[in-house]
């Protein structure tokens, strides 16, 4: 199979993994509603979605000893299972369950692409196509408030689920066709191998880096649409102003692809997180006519942050990249997970501001850590 076509089908299947993703957010309000329970509470369904991403260095370890290619096929059917499973579930117990399924296969997927291409590629072109696939990210976050509350109003989350399952299932059979990466079949990974990744001061602050780094779009993608739905906004509304938050993930796409030459992705990770303190010092206010636009900023640079953070990882140990970018995952996994549970009760009591705030403190924490990793580790070339 070709390059081109290899690409696509990993394109396809990251925009599918990121609507689903993104229609708890930006339908929160029509969540609320389904499962009867407070708007506010909504990101708590999410909860087995999020745990599932502890998962993530056991099949990091697996892709690394046996095939990037074989668990990547493994997430995408698992993926596929759990769209299938959530489309029948009455219960908040029993969604919480099944979207954790979604969230092994999503998290699967959504950090071992970065350590296949990194495989497949060289740096320069590691840098364009982490573009690409950060488009095809874009393209389903712009989707899902959209094309997700139209299904949604037509048959409810089911019918979305049943349709995303029907392609998920299509696009998993294609990716059994695509090229082993360079390397796949020859590991001699051992858990001591493993193990010793942890011991290193650099992979420490790489993952402590990625837990600051992910309580931003934490707050930002789950409490907004809440906010607005708080001070008057409907649910179409809400809908535009998330579609206006995928097209700022269009542009981080297309700013890698074209302006990949000029920066490196360790450049791009710490240009994205200044983008986003300079987006939430503003955003504390409230003001609607700050909110929006600098949220449009907050979109571009938290899609740039993370169009670059995975395949730099991957290129930091190239012989055990799937394995370090698990471990990486699971930290933004941690924070996600904390973040759920407290921002609940946090937002009852200091309010989506004092959440920016925190947001805007946990942006600053992450430049320093990105700046300690410049110093301790190069990128492999």
């Amino acid at each position: 199979m070709s390059l081109t076509v290899t690409i696509l089908i990993l394109m396809s299947i990251q925009f599918m993994t990121a609507m689903v993703m993104d229609v708890v957010m930006s339908n929160a309000p029509a969540l609320a509603l389904t499962y009867n329970i407070a708007e506010a509470s909504t990101p708590l369904l999410n909860i087995g979605f999020l745990l599932s991403g502890i998962l993530g260095p056991i099949f990091g370890f697996m892709a690394d000893k046996k095939s990037i290619k074989y668990v990547l096929v493994l997430g995408t059917f698992l993926f596929t299972l759990g769209c299938f499973l959530t489309a029948y579930t009455n219960s908040v117990a029993a969604y919480i369950v099944t979207r954790g399924l979604i969230g092994v296969g999503y998290n699967i997927f959504f950090g071992l692409v970065a350590a296949y291409l990194a495989k497949l590629v060289n740096q320069r072109q590691l840098t364009k196509l982490s573009g690409y696939t950060k488009l095809a990210f874009a393209g389903g976050v712009f989707t899902a408030p959209v094309l997700g509350n139209y299904l949604i109003s037509m048959g409810g989350f089911k019918l979305f689920y049943l349709w995303v399952t029907g392609i998920s299932l299509l696009l998993a059979l294609l990716l059994v066709k695509i090229p082993e990466a360079k390397g796949d079949l020859a590991q001699s990974l051992t858990l001591s191998d493993f193990k010793a990744l942890l011991k290193e001061p650099y992979v420490i602050i790489l993952m402590a880096t990625n837990i600051f780094l992910s309580y931003p779009a934490n707050v930002v993608f789950y409490y907004l649409s809440i906010y607005l739905s708080s001070i008057g906004f409907d649910h179409a509304t809400i809908a535009i102003v998330y579609s206006l938050l995928g097209v700022a993930s269009f542009l981080s796409g297309l700013i890698m692809i074209f302006l990949g030459k000029y920066f490196n992705l360790r450049q791009f990770v710490k240009l994205g997180t200044i983008g986003l303190i300079i987006a939430l010092a503003p955003m504390i206010t409230l003001w609607p006519l700050l909110l929006v636009p600098f949220g449009f900023v907050f979109g571009i640079s938290i899609d740039l942050v993370y169009g670059a953070f995975f395949p730099m990882t991957a290129r930091l140990e190239l012989n055990r990249s799937a394995s370090l970018i698990t471990l990486a995952s699971l930290s933004a996994s941690i924070s996600s997970v904390l973040a759920t549970l407290l921002n609940p009760f946090l937002y009852e009591r200091i309010g989506f501001g004092g959440l920016l705030a925190l947001s805007l403190f946990a942006s600053a924490i992450a430049y320093l850590g990105i700046t300690s990793i410049y110093r301790l580790k190069p990128e492999q070339l």
